[in-house]
């Protein structure tokens, strides 16, 4: 990017985006939400990269939300959050820091959230006088945590730590900041170089179906499922089996 607000590193399969405005809490202005948007559209179609680690840059914060000078200047605010959410691949958040209204919206459109110990959380839109739109923040907190524990969090402001964002089931994992990219490289790996074809059909199973009703949302699995088992040989099952067995046998014995 010309203008540095959104760094692009590769990992092997696995692309790793910081959110480059570390002076301003990684605050996404209009130009950082474009760069969101322009690269996971790019990456949407790269067949070397098969996820997505999200982080910002610093110690002090992933994203501190919108930058609130800029707001009411663009009136596609939810497009950052829709691209996240659409993607074919795992995105996994590695949250370093604050984790603020805009940014909390961000990795509720991420597939897996990885906390540092110094990672907060807060939902201000009251304290500021706004109500969350298109971003899905209103239904998918509550989906994610419970209903009670979520309008605690939207209709206070009040901040989470890291440990009640785990207990509470916001996150999936909290580490120590010196492994936080370690631990979201290894699953974000995990996922990435795992059978593809097969890992992006699981998931867009999943997300199709959170879309629906329970029983709207089986007919769509079943029919997903089916399609894609009428492309795998009983070849490919016998030799994936085999590995993924040796592979289960390296995880339980270290």
């Amino acid at each position: 990017m010309s203008d540095n607000v959104l760094l692009i590193e590769r990992d092997g399969r696995v692309a790793i985006l910081t959110i480059n405005r570390p002076e301003k809490l990684n605050a996404m202005s209009s130009s950082v939400r474009a760069a969101i948007v322009r690269t996971f559209k790019e990456l949407e179609t790269d067949d070397g990269i098969g996820a997505v680690v999200l982080t910002g840059a610093g110690d002090r914060a992933f994203c501190a939300g919108l930058d609130i000078t800029e707001v009411g200047g663009d009136e596609r605010l939810g497009d950052v959050y829709h691209v996240v959410d659409r993607f074919s691949k795992p995105v996994v958040a590695a949250i370093n820091g604050l984790c603020l209204t805009g940014g909390l919206e961000l990795i509720l459109s991420c597939d897996l959230s990885i906390a540092s110990t110094s990672a907060r959380f807060a939902d201000t839109h009251v304290r500021v006088g706004l109500v969350p739109g298109s971003s899905g923040l209103a239904l998918k907190l509550p989906y994610l945590i419970g209903l009670q524990r979520a309008k605690e969090m939207q209709l206070t402001g009040n901040y989470v730590s890291a440990e009640r964002a785990f207990q509470i089931g916001l996150v999936n994992h909290v580490v120590e900041p010196a492994l936080l990219m370690k631990t979201a490289l290894g699953l974000a790996h995990d996922m990435a170089d795992g059978n593809y074809a097969a890992m992006m059909a699981y998931k867009q199973s999943i997300d199709d179906g959170f879309q629906v009703s329970l029983g709207e949302g089986l007919k769509v699995v079943t029919e997903r499922a089916s399609d894609f088992y009428g492309s795998v040989t009983s070849e490919d099952l016998k030799r994936a089996k085999a590995a993924t067995i040796q592979r289960g046998r390296t995880q339980i014995s270290n």
